[in-house]
Order: C-alpha cells, then sequence, then structure tokens
C-alpha cells in the first residue's frame, strides 16, 4: 500500500482580514498547489478566504482546483450546518473532519454586492443581512465570550430601542 504524499501547513489568523490576506498571497505559489482551504472558526473566517480569493486574477482557476472546508468553531456556524444538512451527516466537528477526510464536495453559490458604502465589491457565500438581523449580529461582538445567549440579549435590546433602519434597493439582471 502506497502512503499518501502530503502537506499541512496551519495558520493561526491574528486580526481581522488576517485570512484574506493570507490567501491573497497565495497566488505566489498558484492554482494547485491547495487541494483544500480548511477553516476551523463560524462564518466569518471563511467569507474573509471567499473575499480574499475572489481578489485574485487567478479566482476563477483557483476555486476550480481548490476546495474550501469548514470545521465549525464559532457561535451559530450556520455554513456548516447548511453544508451538513446536504450531505446527510449530523451537525458537528467529527462529521466536518469526516467530509474533509473523504474529500466530500457541493457547489455554492456566491452573491456579488456592491454598494456606495463599500469600496470594492463584497462576496458572500450564504447570505446578507441587513437591519435588525444584521444590527444584531455585528453589536453583539462586545459580548461574543457569552456565546448564542449574546444574539438573545441585542436583539431584545434591539426590539426595545425600537431602531428605524433605512435603505434603497435597486437590482441589476
Amino acid at each position: 500500500m502506497e502512503k499518501a504524499n502530503f502537506e499541512i501547513e496551519v495558520i493561526q489568523t491574528t486580526h481581522q482580514n488576517h485570512a484574506r490576506e493570507v490567501v491573497m498571497d497565495m497566488s505566489k505559489v498558484g492554482c494547485g498547489s491547495y487541494d483544500v482551504i480548511a477553516t476551523v472558526s463560524g462564518d466569518g473566517l471563511p467569507h474573509e478566504v471567499v473575499n480574499g480569493l475572489m481578489e485574485r486574477p487567478d479566482s476563477h482557476e483557483f476555486f476550480m482546483s481548490t476546495a474550501l472546508a469548514i470545521i465549525p468553531g464559532g457561535t451559530s456556524n450556520g455554513m456548516h450546518k447548511n453544508i451538513v444538512h446536504f450531505s446527510g451527516e449530523r451537525y458537528g466537528v467529527p462529521a466536518a473532519a469526516y467530509l474533509l477526510c473523504k474529500a466530500w464536495t457541493r457547489n455554492l453559490d456566491l452573491i456579488e454586492i456592491e454598494g456606495e458604502f463599500f469600496q470594492k465589491k463584497v462576496y458572500s457565500l450564504m447570505m446578507v443581512a441587513w437591519g435588525i438581523v444584521a444590527d444584531v449580529d455585528i453589536s453583539s461582538e462586545v459580548i461574543r465570550f457569552m456565546g448564542n445567549s449574546r444574539i438573545t440579549i441585542f436583539s431584545v435590546l434591539r426590539i426595545i430601542q425600537d431602531p428605524a433602519y433605512q435603505c434603497k434597493l435597486a437590482f441589476d439582471g
């Protein structure tokens, strides 16, 4: 039996958008140098990875040759929950590791967002939130140590405050 020949590179992110910077620098090694980029995180790190990859001139080729894997380590792990739902596996780290080891893949839609408040295009894998949903998600970061209960606490707080969220929405094609 032949042994598999592979290398694992572990990078611990140190600041916001660090993962974005790392995958943008991967352009020096070219497409096909990595079989998979795996994050151990919530939904934020895969978002950074995808946005960094989309800034590469070879983004299409990179996505065709490199898989993205998500090992759940965040508060709600929505991306992982969607992936395991379609795989038929149970939610959790063992299922994510199993899917990674057996090289199970699924194509996902990518949403491109342009707006007057963004310096550049933003890409989303799962959803785009606006209004109270986005407000609660972002504002509750200050009490992240409380886990999922942070969402409930800030939801009640925002409902009591009765904020107004205005926008103009345009759809182009």
